[in-house]
């Protein structure tokens, strides 16, 4: 789906809340999805200005049923990805405390991404970037 306004977002949402219930998340589950699907079209349109979410279920021999989520974009690339998922980061720099009033959020988004995970990948494909999360109905570690 193209993300190119705030109501992609809302739309990224309804998608991923049924995707989730159909593949057997359960709702604590599907909300964590939801907040995945948010942070990363928020950071498309923050970033880029506009780009694409592909949502789609995939299966592991050991962990069953999970989905991922793919966000693309022609966005800056990300210098450091793991430094990156430090909250309150940006750009490669702590963000200044006194900034956060004038900036849309606080820099934890992909550390919240990280944490709602099972797993988190990064790849930069020439002119695109490409942010991958997976999760799993069974997860691999506990939370």
């Amino acid at each position: 789906m193209l993300i190119v306004e705030d109501a992609s977002v809302y739309g990224a949402r309804q998608a991923i809340r049924e995707v989730g219930a159909a593949l057997g998340f359960d709702g604590k589950s599907v909300a964590e999805l939801v907040l995945i699907a948010s942070e990363l079209c928020t950071n498309i349109l923050k970033h880029a200005g506009r780009g694409e979410l592909h949502l789609r279920p995939v299966h592991d021999a050991a962990l069953g049923a999970g989905v991922e989520l793919v966000a693309r974009d022609q966005g800056p690339p990300i210098a450091d990805f793991e430094e990156a998922q430090r909250d309150g980061w940006s750009g490669g720099q702590r963000i200044d405390p006194v900034r956060f009033f004038g900036r849309k959020g606080i820099g934890a988004g992909l550390g919240s991404i990280r944490r709602l995970s099972d797993e988190l990948r990064y790849e930069q494909l020439g002119v695109w970037k490409e942010i991958s999360a997976r999760r799993f109905v069974s997860r691999p570690r506990s939370r």
